[in-house]
C-alpha cells in the first residue's frame, strides 16, 4: 500500500503561550488545510493559499520529503495617515506542512500550481509503480 502521510504542520500564527493556556479554545487550524486524493496515476495535494501571496509560497522536496511552506509580513494598514504611531502591531503570518513521500513518486515530474487561491500539487508515480502488481513465473 502506497503512503502519503503527513509528517510535520505549525504555524506562527499563535504564540504558544496562549495555546498552552487556552488549550482548545483556539482548536482551528492556524494552517493552510489540504485535500489528497489518489488515482491511478498520480497523487494531488490541493491547498488553500488565498490569504499568502503566490511568490511567497515555497514548494520543495528534501529527503523525500515534500514542504510547503509560506513566511510573510502583513502590514496593518490604518485610514488615518496623520495620526503618529508610538506602537503599530505587524503581523508575521507564516505557516509550514511537510508530507513524507512514498518511494513510488516520482520526485523528478512533480509540479505545482497555484490559481484563484487554491494550490494545486501533482505527483505523478513512478512508471513501475503505475504497472502495479508483477506475476513472477515459478520454474
Amino acid at each position: 500500500m502506497n503512503y502519503l502521510v503527513t509528517r510535520n504542520m505549525q504555524s506562527d500564527n499563535m504564540p504558544s503561550v496562549f495555546s498552552d493556556f487556552f488549550g482548545d479554545f483556539f482548536s482551528s487550524p492556524k494552517y493552510p488545510s489540504v485535500d489528497i486524493s489518489e488515482d491511478d496515476g498520480k497523487y494531488t495535494i490541493v491547498m488553500d493559499v488565498a490569504p499568502y501571496k503566490k511568490e511567497n509560497v515555497k514548494v520543495e522536496v528534501d529527503k523525500h520529503v515534500l514542504t510547503i511552506s509560506s513566511d510573510e509580513v502583513k502590514e496593518n494598514k490604518s485610514e488615518d495617515k496623520d495620526r503618529k504611531y508610538i506602537s503599530k502591531e505587524i503581523e508575521r503570518v507564516s505557516f509550514s506542512r511537510s508530507f513524507s513521500l512514498s518511494e513510488d513518486i516520482d520526485e523528478e515530474k512533480i509540479t505545482a500550481e497555484s490559481k484563484d487561491g487554491m494550490l494545486t500539487i501533482e505527483l505523478p508515480k513512478s512508471e513501475r509503480a503505475q504497472k502495479g502488481k508483477v506475476e513472477i513465473a515459478v520454474k
